[in-house]
């Protein structure tokens, strides 16, 4: 970027310095229908002016303006800027009357049948045509500065390869930009980047006419659609424009506000807009459909203005991209090509800062760069949304999980209460009675079996609901503590199994809060029911321990596994492995499990409310 704003600097600074101005009078108010003997030798050749000016602006409606040149001082190329519609330059010997020379330039003149083939409307000026008439035709529809100057025929060519050079770098950079966002657009399937593609793509058909590019050596062999492909730039770019910034406004769902809705008007009104083409003149035309999109620029800006004033994010990203590229586009057209008063007044300064041949390709360029940065940007934006989203619907998620699990144990200790205090109660005493029915001395041996089989079975049935009850809700982990609760689950694994325990806990008993405390037992319970269910170990190690913050458990067997995978087709196993994950999960914690001919372990952590000791692992 910078070596392309100091190779314009220069390319300015010696247009505007290389070449002497060529003097010439104007004939004001042609007929279109005038000829070169009504010009020169005509009625006509009384009203050219007397004043000898140095340049001027072609007018809307009058599409034809004739020139007569001042003697020129020395052969050169004789240049007259930003390439014209039709110019033709007529040599006329003043003695004989003959004309020796008829040469033309312009958009609107096939490249083989131009004096030259470069971005300018330029003539070769040879030494036999110096001490002739030199008239100038020129039919321009739209509004030009003309200013001709006489250049050396070297230096012409110096300033031509140069701009090319500006020329292929834009050209080069933005074909980039846009086959890079069309990709993108395409890959992640994003509309945006696609509209975004063909706005630049509309510009750069825009530039390429207005820099000479595309009449010189793109479409030069078809002149007739010269002019029509730039109106077909515009109204793409109007079009697509209006698609990209309604698409990067509008929020991810829902009724999209008014203003954001009223981006897509010039997409909308774009084809009413151009049937005036068919209704009025070209010209007329032409000037409705540049009005259209100047104000549809300016509609652009003032809606993105509002929306960032209300607080509207994106709009706060794409505005001062928008005045960036914008505001120097409206100063750089309005001034040089229509103000003679600052081209010709003393700030002869200004004409080294503002461009003069390479200002819509440097718009071009800082445009497609900075709304590809922008729609980047947005892409971060959209992102960062989807990760709070993420987040959001992970806390939810858990805070779900944790009031399924809350409603699950505490229906589990209303269940065990109920089973404890009611059914294991009433049991008991039923028991009771049927062992005092034994003490009579009346009963029969065959009375005295059958009562004493029912008290065994209550006493039976009085034990199932202790352990079911037990196993509900373990009230050992709210009268002896944690430490004790784990202690007993690993005992009875030792005592039911044959299993070899080595347990190692290392952990204060007040590093954790009632919560954490009954997750912490339910998980290791689960863990150990799969070991005693399916593992088939010979021996089992669990080692609780705290490290920065976290109390670490690792527990492991020399088993051939659990089966307790993801994809496990064990439907207890893996309704197993989901409620380690959800209480896990509710703990804010981490687990994994790792199963091979080793054996199989389990390893899990999650922080912890107070301070953990230091341990050992």
């Amino acid at each position: 970027m910078l070596f392309l704003l100091v190779a314009q600097g220069l390319a300015i600074a010696a247009e505007n310095t290389v070449g002497s101005p060529v003097r010439f009078t104007l004939l004001p108010d042609a007929p279109v229908s005038a000829t070169l003997d009504d010009v020169c030798c005509g009625a006509l050749a009384e009203r050219f002016g007397v004043e000898q000016i140095t340049g001027f602006s072609t007018t809307l409606g009058r599409p034809v303006n004739w020139i007569r040149l001042e003697p020129l001082p020395g052969p050169g190329v004789l240049d007259f800027g930003l390439i014209a519609d039709d110019l033709t330059l007529y040599a006329r010997d003043p003695e004989s009357g003959k004309v020796t020379r008829i040469s033309r330039s312009g958009d609107q003149i096939a490249a083989p049948e131009r004096d030259m083939l470069a971005t300018h409307s330029a003539f070769m000026i040879t030494g036999h045509d110096l001490g002739k008439d030199i008239f100038v035709r020129i039919a321009q529809e739209r509004s030009l500065a003309i200013h001709p100057r006489l250049l050396d025929g070297h230096l012409f060519e110096q300033r031509e390869r140069g701009a090319m050079l500006i020329h292929a770098f834009v050209i080069g950079a933005s074909s980039i930009i846009i086959l890079f966002n069309l990709s993108l657009g395409i890959l992640i399937r994003k509309a945006v980047f696609v509209f975004y593609s063909a706005s630049v793509l509309a510009l750069l058909i825009g530039n390429l006419y207005y820099t000479g590019v595309g009449p010189a050596y793109v479409w030069g062999a078809w002149p007739e659609v010269s002019n029509l492909l730039f109106d077909f730039g515009m109204v793409c770019g109007v079009f697509f424009i209006g698609l990209v910034l309604y698409s990067f406004l509008k929020g991810p769902q829902g009724r999209q506000p008014l203003l954001v809705r009223l981006t897509l008007a010039p997409t909308l009104l774009i084809l009413p807009v151009c049937g005036v083409f068919l209704i009025f003149p070209p010209w007329v035309a032409r000037v409705v459909l540049t009005a259209f999109v100047g104000f549809s620029v300016l509609g652009f800006l003032v809606i993105s203005a509002i929306l960032a004033y209300q607080g509207h994010r994106a709009a706060r990203v794409l505005l001062p991209t928008l005045l960036l590229v914008t505001l120097p586009a409206a100063i750089l057209i309005v001034l040089p090509k229509n103000s003679q008063v600052l081209l010709d007044s003393q700030l002869s300064p200004i004409k080294y800062l503002i461009p003069s041949d390479h200002y819509l390709e440097i718009i071009i360029f800082l445009d497609a760069l900075l709304l590809s940065l922008v729609l980047a940007y947005r892409i971060r934006l959209a992102e960062n949304d989807a990760l709070r989203s993420a987040g959001a619907l992970e806390r939810l998620q858990k805070g779900v999980n944790r009031k399924m699990l809350e409603t699950i144990d505490g229906e589990r200790r209303r269940v065990a209460a109920d089973l404890h205090d009611t059914a294991g109660q009433g049991l008991l005493a039923i028991t009771a009675r049927l062992s005092r029915f034994l003490r009579h001395e009346n009963l029969t041996n065959s009375q005295e079996a059958e009562i004493r089989k029912a008290a065994d079975y209550s006493r039976g049935v009085v034990g199932d609901i202790r352990r079911i009850s037990h196993d509900l809700h373990p009230a050992i982990v709210d009268h002896l503590g944690w430490r004790n609760a784990i202690e007993e689950l690993f005992n009875t694994l030792e005592d039911t199994t044959g299993i070899v325990v080595e347990l190692d806990l290392d952990v204060s008993e007040d590093v954790l809060d009632d919560l954490q405390k009954l997750h912490l037992y339910r998980v290791t319970q689960e863990v150990v029911s799969n070991i005693a269910k399916h593992s088939g170990a010979r021996t089992c190690e669990a080692h609780f321990y705290s490290r920065a913050g976290r109390l670490c458990a690792e527990i492991s067997d020399d088993g051939h596994g659990t089966g307790q995978g993801p994809g496990a087709e064990d439907g207890q196993a893996s309704l197993g492995h989901l409620i380690i994950d959800q209480r896990i999960s509710t703990l804010n914690g981490e687990w994994t499990m790792r199963t091979d001919a080793a054996g199989s372990q389990v390893s899990f952590s999650f922080p912890v409310r107070l301070p953990a000791q230091t341990g050992t692992g």
